[in-house]
């Protein structure tokens, strides 16, 4: 268990720390308040945006940190919970806007990026039930850097999301 447990920490991690470096690189937080007034009409986006980027930040702070990580996979969890509502409602409403989650996108939010949310929230919870069970002994370096090495991997394919689905569309 304390592989998923690493597996998820890197996972979750690494999403984040890609989210919330795109947040602050130049024309990120306007992009990012541009995607919330979009995704959540209803929230001011300012307050919102500082929110999300303040738990971002303390998810990432309390991985690190391996008694307090579950917390932080814990807040993540709900952040991405919250996430795909927001992107469940857009799509509801047929609204065109792209989801600046990792930086700028072309992409207008649709049901891939719901399913890359889920898939997140799973890992998430996956690392907090992991977490809770008593660990089997000590784990060998190989199982984890192994386990480092599919959480780094599942999250390239969760910040590229838009970009590998462009790789498979079909060109007209």
């Amino acid at each position: 268990m304390d592989h998923i447990f690493l597996t998820a920490r890197f996972l979750i991690g690494i999403v984040f720390a890609v989210s919330l470096t795109a947040k602050f690189r130049a024309g990120g937080w306007g992009t990012f308040l541009e995607s919330i007034e979009g995704l959540a009409p209803r929230l001011p986006a300012r307050a919102t945006a500082v929110v999300v980027a303040l738990v971002e930040a303390g998810a990432i702070a309390t991985l690190v940190i391996p008694d307090a990580a579950a917390y932080g996979l814990m807040a993540a969890a709900l952040l991405l919970v919250s996430f795909t509502i927001a992107l469940l409602r857009a799509i509801r409403r047929r609204s065109s806007v792209s989801c600046g989650c990792f930086g700028t996108s072309e992409t207008p939010v649709g049901k891939l990026h719901v399913a890359r949310n889920v898939l997140l929230t799973a890992g998430a919870c996956a690392g907090i039930a992991a977490s809770v069970q008593p660990a089997a002994g000590a784990p060998g370096w190989q199982g984890s850097i192994t386990a480092a090495a599919v959480g780094s991997v599942a999250a390239v394919m969760a910040v590229l999301t838009d970009e590998m689905a462009d790789l498979f569309r079909t060109r007209s």
